[in-house]
């Protein structure tokens, strides 16, 4: 079925799944709190019931509950069974195949709603609690505590739903109009460089763990502490000598850096055709980071990746982010994630293209 819905498939590639066998509902999205991702919660038994249609029906509509940004709301509102059927209500009127139980504008209870209108219009339209007292509640969500959570969450969605449109092409299947304007309106809101160096920087983080009595021990509930998740990432930045990387970008790139990592260590160090151990440091403070002139050769990106790739400094670091103008051959392999940091201006003026992630910084 997911063959024949490009975008679909492409989407579930990047949603991790888990069996729930004690959850009263088919499907489910929550909140993975240990790797600040979203995850679809399903329970087999009650799959089971549903012919293919109907669960590939059941699938977009869960799915869709992420991509419309309806469990972000829970932050901003009470989560009612109002608002619930709300957000069912304006996903049910784009879908088809529907299982008979599910609720649609213009059908059954709810004949007396206009299709194809926002959960905001329903709720507004809502206005039979008794009606609404009497329908099964159809979600538990959880999602993200604080602000950073959320960002680092959103991000990997945003990154989903920006890779399942590339993939969709012009073969959107059975996806409505309506929904495919929507899907293409979110990408050509591009991701900034802001939200690609954060993205960089989560995938780096090492978790470490520690007791808490704030955390329920989930074999032993009470009787021992939990653990509690601790990231500190721990970055490498190599920073080119040549001159267009100037000391302008500098100072937006390690704000940016700085602002996104505030628990983390970030250790500086520059390079051209080797790399300059004098001039590597920790850093506490960027304020007062400015780019030092003191090397005046070539370029060679096996430098900081040899360096890096040795065996003390591997273990002293989560990832390695090179800020340069990509002028110089192909390094050779780094055994750590490895990142780029170019100026947008110098974009069609590159040597090579790096299969890792680079990240196109400019002033904005």
């Amino acid at each position: 079925m997911l063959m024949r819905e490009p975008f679909y498939a492409s989407f579930s590639r990047h949603i991790d799944k888990r069996v729930d066998e004690s959850m009263p509902y088919a499907m489910s999205i929550s909140y993975e709190g240990e790797n600040r991702n979203y995850i679809l919660r399903y329970n087999p038994d009650l799959c089971q019931h549903f012919s293919d249609q109907q669960l590939f029906a059941v699938l977009q509509h869960e799915f869709l509950h992420l991509i419309l940004g309806h469990i972000n709301h829970q932050r901003t509102l009470e989560l009612t069974k109002r608002w619930n059927y709300a957000f069912d209500l304006a996903i049910n009127t784009n879908l088809t195949n529907l299982p008979p139980r599910a609720i649609i504008p213009g059908h059954g209870l709810f004949r007396h709603l206009k299709p194809n209108k926002a959960a905001e219009w329903y709720y507004f339209h809502l206005e039979d609690e008794e009606l609404l007292e009497n329908i099964e509640f159809g979600h538990d969500w959880n999602g993200p505590t604080n602000d950073m959570d959320m960002e680092i969450a959103q991000n990997k969605l945003d990154r989903a739903i920006h890779n399942a449109v590339v993939d969709a092409k012009n073969h959107w299947g059975n996806t409505s109009y309506r929904l495919q304007k929507y899907f293409l309106s979110l990408v050509e809101s591009k991701i900034s460089w802001k939200k690609d160096l954060h993205w960089f920087v989560q995938r780096t983080q090492r978790a470490g763990h520690r007791s808490s009595i704030r955390r329920i021990n989930k074999k032993y509930p009470y009787i021992y502490a939990g653990r509690q998740t601790i990231r500190h990432p721990r970055l490498a930045v190599a920073i080119d000598q040549s001159g267009s990387v100037n000391d302008n970008l500098l100072k937006v790139f390690f704000g940016a850096l700085k602002k996104l990592t505030r628990e983390s260590q970030v250790f500086v160090f520059y390079f051209d055709t080797e790399v300059d151990q004098d001039s590597a440091q920790w850093i506490n403070s960027f304020n007062n980071l400015k780019l030092q002139r003191k090397l005046g050769g070539g370029t060679n990106f096996d430098a900081p990746t040899k360096y890096i790739n040795n065996n003390t400094n591997k273990e002293r670091f989560d990832g390695l982010l090179i800020f340069t103008d990509l002028m110089a051959p192909a390094p050779c392999a780094c055994k750590l994630q490895r990142g780029w940091v170019v100026p947008k201006s110098l974009r069609n003026q590159i040597t090579f293209q790096p299969t890792e992630k680079v990240i196109w910084i400019d002033t904005g």
